[in-house]
């Protein structure tokens, strides 16, 4: 079928028009007349508008991509049997040692220090966040509001976070502890764990939020559609004018005066935080950008289209090979000679100081 190709990826609730208010801030009564049976669901909506349920395939049918066609995936691992293929959409962990990964079809795959193994997650929803606080307490989250916690030896559906989503797709998710949890998603969707419950949050938007991330408790940020970046200042949620009106897919930062905001769907659009003000930084390149990390604020990543890789070195950023040409999702690592990049047809590339190169997964 033809895919829309409207560079804001929005619901269009012309069957059922949408609410006066954002779900969170709705009574329970709303909330179930809203969300009946007979209404079309975002999900759906996504489905039949672009043939696909997550952001990463709005983002790329948006930009006019029609798949991934890349080169240098995972065909094969290193010891020469087959490889993961299924696209990956994020990547955390919490030491050398203890790396994760999730993407399409539920996968969920970890990284012990020598090699990556598959984990049977038991669910076959696209998986499109993951955070952990450690190997005990791992968090992954996506489609129709899926919420899995793995403990070490199992992973288990968290049904109740799942309400508390309302069944929209939750694209991404950090934490500053086992107690303190958040993810969000489409619609402005917010949820927090305490470390006994999941809760909804008030939100200040109700544009798609792709990314979270934060300093600590109370200093968190998330960023999303139309340039939407909301914070969390410990005690509520608030706007913050990023100046830009692009889609931001991507945050990050070294502490609370110099965090990084990447994005756009036709183009690249890197923002900077300062402490008191966005910022936009000029950046040349057609390519979109998805994922932002660093170890330091001299040590920054930016990941995105066509397995494009820049690095921010303090004062300028700058192209980086990285030897595919898949889309790379995501960005994550330990220090500066220990960094991780996912993306499509199961792309696993890791950083070791010097170059990039391939790290194959292999199926179980």
């Amino acid at each position: 079928m033809t895919r829309n190709r409207r560079a804001d990826a929005r619901v269009d609730f012309s069957m059922d028009p949408r609410p006066t208010s954002h779900p969170l801030r709705m009574t329970h009564t709303q909330r179930q007349r809203w969300l009946s049976p007979g209404r079309l669901s975002v999900a759906l909506w996504m489905t039949l508008t672009f043939g696909c349920s997550t952001r990463h395939d709005i983002a790329e049918h948006a930009a006019g991509g029609g798949g991934d066609s890349g080169s240098a995936g995972n065909a094969g691992n290193s010891s020469g049997g087959p490889a993961l293929t299924v696209d990956l959409y994020d990547v955390w962990g919490t030491g050398p040692d203890d790396v994760w990964a999730v993407g399409d079809e539920g996968t969920i795959v970890h990284w012990n220090g020598s090699a990556w193994s598959v984990e049977t997650s038991g669910s076959t929803n696209v998986l499109q966040g993951v955070w952990s606080s450690g190997p005990s307490d791992v968090w992954a989250f996506g489609e129709g509001g899926t919420v899995l916690h793995g403990n070490g030896s199992t992973w288990l559906a968290d049904s109740n976070a799942s309400s508390e989503a309302l069944g929209f797709p939750l694209l991404d998710a950090w934490g500053s502890g086992p107690g303190d949890t958040w993810a969000v998603g489409l619609e402005g969707i917010i949820i927090h764990w305490d470390g006994s419950t999941w809760s909804g949050s008030a939100s200040t938007t109700t544009e798609f939020l792709h990314a979270a991330w934060g300093i600590g408790p109370d200093d968190v940020w998330a960023v999303g559609t139309g340039g939407a970046i909301v914070h969390w200042d410990g005690s509520a949620w608030s706007t913050s004018p990023s100046r830009v009106t692009q889609t931001l897919f991507g945050v990050w930062g070294s502490g609370p005066s110099d965090v990084w905001a990447v994005g756009d769907f036709v183009g690249r659009i890197i923002a900077h935080w300062d402490g008191s003000v966005w910022s936009p930084v000029p950046v040349g390149g057609v390519t979109q950008l998805v994922g932002v990390w660093g170890s330091g604020p001299g040590d920054v990543w930016a990941v995105g289209e066509g397995g494009a890789i820049l690095h921010f070195n303090g004062s300028e950023w700058s192209p980086v090979t990285s030897g595919t040409t898949h889309r790379l999702e995501n960005v994550w690592g330990t220090g500066s000679n220990d960094v991780w990049a996912v993306g499509r047809a199961g792309t696993t590339l890791h950083f070791d100081g010097l170059a990039w190169s391939t790290k194959s997964i292999p199926l179980n």
